[in-house]
């Protein structure tokens, strides 16, 4: 399940060689498949928090914003 794959990655992301895979995974999850982007761009962010330039995670961001009608935040990214 959505669930279950949402912890598997939570566990996955506490060791640093899977951080921003595991993190992008999460975020996925959360914004498609549980319909929690609020959530989703708050693993986003936190990605961008550690590593400013992670590219995966700046467009899946703007995306997401992007979605939730936040025009000039997604334009931002």
């Amino acid at each position: 399940s959505p669930e279950d794959a949402l912890l598997d990655f939570e566990k996955a992301q506490t060791f640093e060689s899977m951080y921003f895979t595991a993190g992008q995974n999460r975020a996925h999850v959360l914004s498609e498949y549980l319909n929690r982007r609020e959530e989703a761009i708050g693993v986003l962010t936190e990605l961008l928090q550690r590593d400013p330039d992670y590219a995966p995670a700046l467009t899946g961001r703007a995306v997401l914003y992007a979605r939730e009608n936040q025009r000039d935040m997604a334009l931002a990214d």
